[in-house]
């Protein structure tokens, strides 16, 4: 592993409950490096110094991750100082939507016309069919409040296509104003978290590294799960997940 240069942290969910998993891989050679139960800066901690010796440490040079307060503390402030972080669009987008849909569920209250529409708000609009984007239409002709914070949402988007430290500082500012104004509380919220986290935010549209690999890692070990119908333990989870996602060499010395 001494020629990591990036690595990935994502979370996920192991049984019932409010129970985590974080998950650190590669995002280049696309493999599972190794899983610890829990999500806290102590997890976190572990999980880096135990997979990766303190010269491989330092070899990192960029860490994609949600916008989790424990992986931030943890890995990009006291493990990997030196490491840009990278919050990626899948992410952002995420909150963005989770925003949207705050708006919509209120709304729907006295809007009839809002039921039955989550998924509608949800996609983007080149995946949307014809009755879909008939019925958005209709919608948006009313000029409903969930109309504008969608339409908050996907100007936000442009700021993966500029890639200019300036013209993206300006872009920002501008739709963080337009937020604001919108005095809508979710979008107002989901904005401030975006600012405090500009950077990471700024990095993920400078950089080719994503979680979206971390994602589809996410999904493979799902697939593993739902196969074995579930582990008595962690342990065993954590092998079957390094054996089929961690790439590893099998062949006898």
């Amino acid at each position: 592993m001494d020629g990591i240069t990036a690595i990935s942290l994502d979370e996920k969910s192991f049984s019932n409950g409010h129970n985590y998993l974080t998950i650190l891989s590669d995002p280049i050679n696309k493999r599972v490096l190794d899983i610890i139960e829990g999500r806290k800066i102590e997890n976190t901690e572990e999980l880096l110094t135990w997979t990766l010796s303190p010269k491989q440490l330092k070899n990192i040079t960029l860490i994609t991750m949600d916008m989790w307060k424990a992986y931030m503390m943890a890995a990009a402030k006291k493990i990997l100082p030196q490491a840009t972080i990278i919050h990626d669009k899948f992410h952002t987008v995420k909150y963005l939507n989770k925003s949207v849909n705050e708006v919509r569920k209120m709304e729907t209250k006295h809007e009839i016309a809002l039921k039955s529409t989550k998924y509608l708000y949800l996609k983007a609009p080149r995946g949307w069919s014809n009755q879909e984007a008939f019925k958005f239409n209709q919608i948006d002709a009313i000029n409903l409040k969930t109309s504008i914070a969608w339409r908050i949402k996907e100007n936000f988007k442009e700021i993966y296509t500029i890639g200019n430290w300036y013209v993206f500082k300006d872009f920002f500012e501008n739709w963080y104003k337009n937020a604001l104004q919108s005095k809508l509380k979710p979008m107002i919220k989901v904005a401030d978290t975006l600012l405090k986290h500009l950077e990471g935010i700024l990095n993920s549209a400078m950089h080719s590294v994503s979680n979206s690999i971390a994602e589809n890692i996410n999904s493979q070990i799902q697939i593993v799960k739902s196969m074995t119908r579930g582990f008595a333990n962690f342990k065993g989870y954590q092998n079957a997940v390094l054996f089929f996602q961690g790439k590893l060499n099998m062949f006898p010395l």
